[in-house]
């Protein structure tokens, strides 16, 4: 089987919270209690419930990939980070499921909602900490699960987004009605730029950082999860992910001047918009190919409040 060089996303399948209850209730008896619908994961239908008083999630999914992507992350560093323990993967009709122990805490999502930003911190200290655990294997991009990953280098890897059909095909979505090329070529040019200034040390990058992936309780990561798109790079690629995705603009740019400042990392800011301009690729693509007109013509005011607050321009 070819290594993926990106996983491809795939349709969640509309499983309710009746046929999630009967099959938990079959499989492990009467002792399930205080079953409920969870949001935020994009590609599985999740459900948290107790069974015998222990409080757990179930999620299905059409494919095992991304379960078995959380399991190998949970065995690798489960010790040293907050990865919920994978307790069972299993097949259901023609699904996938996953039993997990459930995070307490909120999300980082959640936090947004009400204009909370003081995670940010918590943020980047644990995409550090993340960076720092030794991984085996060979590559950059996207790992498998023998830690080995189908790029010879860093910049191989940054440059596959737009320069090749690796990952998406841009004649393609330059077809589309809302598709604005001069804008992708102008933030490809500035990846190009600042993608010089990227580590060549193979960083472990969770890879989907932030949103719904990140609980929070007590001032500190209570939880990560969903490790499907776990890859060797620039830990700085998971920088950008949070400076972009985080709707308050200018609390996050101001959060990473702070955060960066104390611990002096060398051109961090130079590697932040790489991570910056390779999510904004990635996300107008995929915005693009999911019809989300409103995210690709949005993306240009977002990326120009984060060059003027980072005085990237």
């Amino acid at each position: 089987m070819p290594q993926r060089k990106e996983p491809t996303p795939i349709a969640k399948y509309d499983i309710d919270i009746g046929e999630s209850r009967d099959f938990l209730s079959k499989r492990y008896g009467h002792s399930i209690e205080e079953i409920e619908e969870l949001g935020g994961g994009k590609h599985s239908k999740a459900f948290s419930y107790k069974n015998s008083g222990t409080s757990l999630v179930i999620r299905f999914n059409a494919e095992d990939r991304g379960f078995q992507k959380d399991r190998h992350a949970s065995e690798l560093f489960g010790n040293e980070l907050p990865i919920p323990k994978v307790l069972e993967i299993g097949k259901y009709k023609n699904l996938y499921f996953c039993i997990t122990e459930k995070v307490i805490g909120e999300t980082v999502r959640d936090q947004y909602n009400r204009n909370d930003f003081s995670s940010l911190p918590l943020l980047f200290d644990a995409i550090e900490q993340i960076s720092r655990k030794a991984i085996a294997g060979v590559g950059y991009g996207y790992l498998d699960l023998t830690n080995n990953a189908p790029y010879g280098s860093h910049l191989d890897y940054i440059d596959a987004v737009y320069g090749s059909k690796d990952i998406f095909d841009w004649d393609k979505i330059f077809l589309l009605p809302f598709v604005d090329k001069s804008f992708t070529d102008y933030v490809a040019s500035r990846l190009k730029h600042f993608s010089k200034y990227a580590t060549q040390k193979r960083e472990l990058l969770h890879g989907d950082f932030g949103a719904d992936n990140v609980f929070v309780d007590k001032n500190s990561i209570s939880g990560i999860i969903d490790w499907e798109k776990m890859r060797c790079g620039d830990r700085f690629l998971d920088i950008g992910r949070v400076i972009f995705f985080c709707p308050n603009r200018r609390a996050t740019a101001n959060a990473a001047i702070d955060y960066y400042k104390k611990i002096e990392v060398e051109h961090w800011k130079e590697r932040a918009a790489m991570g910056i301009y390779h999510v904004v690729l990635n996300n107008y693509a995929y915005a693009a190919l999911g019809g989300n007109e409103v995210s690709c013509k949005s993306s240009s005011t977002r990326l120009q409040e984060l060059e003027r607050g980072l005085e990237l321009i």
